[in-house]
């Protein structure tokens, strides 16, 4: 009963059964004894296809061939590395990285991939060398002592070392200036040993004032305050630690604190229509004008000071009931007016 409904149908699938030899050959693309193939200057693998106009020509169609690109020489410390032979290399070509004097090491083989540009980049995006290269190792025969010699490190028979009081290894870093030439070397990996940070607690439940400034390989012990449960926890800054902003590791967990006693509100805090009685708190029947009703509903909240104080809610003044719509001709309803439950 839909004029608009469209035909249930599923499509057929339609091939081609032929596709006709190319009129024109487009270039980067050659006929061979086995098929298509990429001419000499272009990469890739040929993927042959049809395709079918809005005049339902069939024409076919060639894709897959990228014209070769060079290679771009990598950007290096040209202070450290000789790159000279690395440059316009040509995909299945390979070069030498080789060390600048008087830096040391072995060269090490970079090459061209024919696989390195992706197809889908524009052709005029440089090549990159592939990320299988590795730099070579150079090393300085001699690098220049700092002086004055920074604190936390010396230097020994052995080479250098972290000084007395210090913990890591002493890593020496050789540099060069603009022109190339020795500079003094940087040392770095020697620190002091310093406190952890106290752990994030709730601070109105849980003491850990004795867990401030906790020195490496030493403890201290969080607890709970009254009136919560008693428990607590041993926390622990590992030895050797020069981490400022280590926190310190708890044995187990944060001592779990639980609440077992609420304070009453203060006396100024208590709302009109509570009073106290040995029962606990109630509905005050002599507060205004007609006395208050309902459950009363105490609920425990910590105040900023970190007193848990109940706060009261549930009563109600008492309110009289409505007069009754009657007709006044026949009915005296005077005495019905501001009647209490």
């Amino acid at each position: 009963v839909d004029p608009a409904r469209p035909m249930d149908w599923v499509p057929p699938e339609c091939a081609l059964p032929f596709c006709p030899d190319l009129k024109v050959i487009p270039q980067g693309y050659a006929k061979g004894e086995t098929g298509w193939i990429c001419e000499e200057g272009y990469t890739g693998t040929v993927v042959v296809g049809c395709d079918t106009r809005t005049t339902c020509i069939v024409e076919p169609m060639l894709s897959g061939c990228k014209i070769d690109q060079e290679c771009a020489t990598p950007e290096l410390d040209g202070c450290r590395f000789d790159t000279s032979s690395c440059s316009g290399l040509m995909p299945g070509e390979s070069c030498n990285l080789r060390c600048q004097d008087p830096f040391e090491g072995a060269d090490r083989l970079a090459t061209c991939s024919s696989n390195a540009f992706l197809a889908e980049l524009p052709v005029d995006v440089p090549w990159a060398l592939p990320l299988s290269w590795t730099l070579p190792k150079c090393s300085s025969p001699e690098c220049i002592d700092p002086l004055p010699v920074p604190k936390g490190y010396m230097k020994t028979a052995n080479g250098w070392s972290c000084d007395r009081g210090y913990l890591g290894e002493a890593v020496p870093t050789c540099l060069l200036d603009t022109q190339c030439e020795q500079l003094p070397f940087v040392l770095d990996g020697c620190d002091l040993p310093v406190p952890c940070v106290a752990p994030e607690v709730e601070e109105c439940s849980t003491d850990i004032t004795s867990c401030h400034d906790v020195e490496p390989g030493s403890s201290c012990i969080a607890s709970c305050k009254i009136p919560w449960a008693p428990a607590s926890t041993i926390a622990r800054c590992p030895l050797g630690n020069v981490d400022p902003a280590r926190v310190l590791d708890w044995d187990t967990a944060a001592p779990t604190c639980v609440l077992l006693d609420c304070l009453d509100p203060l006396p100024e805090d208590v709302p009109l229509g509570y009073v106290k009685t040995d029962d606990g708190w109630k509905c005050d029947p002599a507060a205004g004008l007609a006395g208050y009703a309902g459950d009363v509903k105490a609920c425990c909240n910590i105040t900023a000071s970190c007193a848990p104080r109940l706060v009261l809610s549930g009563c109600v003044p008492v309110e009289a009931c409505t007069q009754p719509q009657v007709d006044e001709c026949l009915y005296d309803d005077s005495a019905c007016s501001l009647v209490l439950p």
